[in-house]
């Protein structure tokens, strides 16, 4: 698979996805709903519900930067948009610990640092002992629009916190400092199979669902 986007792609990523990304034709008519979600509601959240097998998460990859562009130029910058605005993609996966609250917090933020200038900051300033930072730049040609924030995380343990006082400082609490420093973009967190996610903490109050929810 070769994605479009410019980043790698994230951890995890569903086997069943990676081998048919080339291949996918999209999903074009999800285009004009999200965009108008994006432009004129104040809704925080966009539901995509399916049949199993319907091809939701080759949906959410296609969405995220994987995947060939539509040929219709009017098609393709709409897609273009919304992947630009797409900052953080998480796959839940039964099989995997990526199901957990604080898994998806540490995976996103682990994103939004690389792609989101400030974040950083933010990020190190919602965290008390919790975060490892160090300091690394290797600056070349920075493209219009592009940004060097000369930071990277090193570290970030979540262990000894509940899955929602971990999910609320590694992401929550960043997010909402961001915007509190000035932060004014649109910016897009995109999670998969949230079904996977409900009940398997121990606790059905205490999923990746409920706590978007809130």
């Amino acid at each position: 698979m070769q994605p479009s986007s410019r980043y790698a792609a994230p951890e995890p990523f569903p086997d069943a996805v990676l081998g048919k990304m080339d291949a996918f034709a999209g999903r074009t008519w999800l285009l004009a709903p999200l965009l108008d979600w994006l432009e004129n509601s104040q809704e925080r959240l966009f539901l995509i519900t399916g049949e199993p097998g319907s091809g939701k998460s080759m949906a959410a990859a296609w969405l995220a930067g994987y995947g060939p562009a539509p040929e219709d130029a009017e098609t393709r910058e709409k897609l273009e948009k919304l992947r630009r605005l797409i900052k953080g993609v998480h796959f839940c996966i039964a099989t995997t610990g990526s199901v957990s609250p604080k898994a998806c917090a540490e995976n996103l933020a682990r994103q939004l640092f690389q792609r989101v200038a400030g974040f950083a900051a933010a990020h190190a300033a919602s965290l008390s002992g919790q975060v490892q930072l160090t300091v690394e730049q290797q600056v070349g040609d920075v493209q219009a629009g592009g940004a060097v924030t000369g930071i990277q995380i090193g570290a970030l343990n979540l262990g000894s916190l509940s899955e929602e006082a971990g999910f609320d400082r590694a992401l929550r609490n960043p997010l909402i400092n961001l915007y509190r420093q000035g932060y004014q973009e649109p910016l897009l967190l995109l999670i998969d199979a949230l079904d996977e996610s409900l009940g398997r903490t121990g606790s059905s109050e205490i999923s990746i669902a409920r706590l978007l929810s809130r």
